[in-house]
């Protein structure tokens, strides 16, 4: 089982006796898990697990080393292999955090390694770019697809500070096939219209212009699926 991901709790244990890594248990301690074998038992949180049934789980090791960037190695270390342990706000180390956009997409997806109060003081510190770029803007919708997207040369400082009423010009993608998408009319809509983690809206960075058609990302996806999740 993907026991790193954590929306499980352990009973049964002998007194003393904490879940962790298999090979960090002496043999003496792994003798008194041995013998109450029968009665230990892993309880699924299905909530937890409900919610992030359509997106695949980010690489630990691109995980972690995201969550030392941030708060340090030790605590990394100790929300990757306890479940019930969150980073805290006065962990958070980097007052000016700058990803790149590998790392800030894969961010999207860790909210549940903080406390609400550090998951905020995260978001506060990033910053965004101040330069015009061809981003990728998910939208709420209630059709039958999860989200639209729209295609935007707004800059990403900007799209982090928008409000309700602030006005983006773009263009439609219209969904093909799976995943793949083409660029379609062009048109306007408002900060309203996309979808928000508690860090702002969310954006992707595509770079240099597009042909014709787009193949979504597998992780702008997850990254999407995981805030309209929450």
């Amino acid at each position: 089982m993907p026991y790193l991901k954590g929306g499980f709790r352990v009973v049964g244990l002998p007194e003393g006796i904490t879940f962790k890594k298999p090979y960090n248990y002496g043999a003496n301690q792994l003798k008194k898990i041995i013998e109450p074998a029968g009665n230990i038992q892993f309880i699924i949180d299905c909530h937890e697990h409900g919610k992030r049934d359509e997106s695949s789980p980010p690489p630990l090791d691109e995980v972690k080393n995201l969550l030392a960037k941030i708060a340090g190695s030790d605590a990394a270390e100790r929300v990757l292999f306890d479940s019930r342990a969150n980073i805290l706000e006065e962990e958070v180390e980097v007052v000016d955090l700058e990803l790149s956009e590998e790392e800030r997409v894969l961010l999207y997806s860790c909210s549940n390694y903080f406390s609400p109060d550090a998951w905020l003081a995260v978001g506060q510190n990033m910053q965004h770019a101040d330069t015009t770029e061809n981003l990728l803007l998910p939208v709420y919708t209630t059709a039958d697809e999860r989200f639209w997207l729209f295609r935007s040369n707004i800059r990403p400082s900007r799209i982090a500070k928008c409000v309700f009423s602030t006005k983006i010009r773009g263009q439609w993608l219209d969904l093909e096939d799976n995943d793949t998408y083409s660029f379609v009319h062009d048109d306007v809509i408002t900060g309203k219209n996309l979808i928000r983690s508690a860090h702002g809206p969310l954006y992707f960075v595509l770079g240099h212009a597009q042909g014709k058609h787009f193949a979504l990302p597998d992780q702008f996806r997850n990254a999407i699926l995981n805030v309209l999740g929450e």
